[in-house]
């Protein structure tokens, strides 16, 4: 089965010996996360519950592997209403959820950027293999906006367990980050 259209934000196949593969597909933005490639991660998630899998393999497209939240993105999502923020919030930790509660085993393959929601990715799966050239970095920005600080705490407890986030955001808020 393959999902494999270039204007994608998410490309799946699986091959012949059940290993799926999913590739973040935003190369031109370091395949930093959108609305449309939660949205396509789900529904990666959603046809692939239906094969019969050994292991599920992510990648992402061009050098990096994904730059957290789009900036621009994140802006619009910001001025929506509460209700719609939480939605997309919601949205992004059930896409981490569901990465970290696959039954099969999953592996992470990362080559250049790996920044805040792409930690949470990586955290979700069991084994993650580093190219030389990987980065990467959590930056948790504390911020006045209470559905903000939730959101963050939310996707952050999604690929770390609870009580792991919020050790490492307590140590995060001591460091100032």
């Amino acid at each position: 089965m393959d999902e494999a259209t270039p204007t994608n934000a998410v490309i799946w196949r699986v091959d012949e010996r059940g290993v799926a593969y999913i590739t973040l597909n935003r190369p031109q933005v370091y395949n930093a996360y959108n609305g449309d490639l939660i949205a396509a991660l789900l529904t990666a998630f959603d046809k692939l519950a239906s094969e019969p899998l050994r292991a599920a393999v992510i990648t992402g497209a061009g050098r990096n592997f994904q730059a957290g939240a789009d900036v621009k993105w994140l802006d619009i999502v910001r001025r929506a209403p509460p209700q719609d923020n939480l939605r997309t919030s919601r949205m992004t930790a059930e896409a981490i959820q569901r990465l970290n509660t696959l039954p099969i085993p999953t592996v992470a393959l990362v080559q250049g950027a790996c920044f805040g929601g792409g930690t949470g990715i990586i955290a979700a799966c069991d084994i993650v293999i580093a190219a030389d050239n990987a980065k990467l970095r959590i930056d948790l920005m504390w911020e006045r906006n209470p559905m903000a600080t939730k959101r963050k705490i939310e996707v952050f407890s999604a690929g770390y367990g609870a009580p792991q986030a919020r050790s490492e955001l307590r140590r995060s808020a001591l460091r100032g980050n």
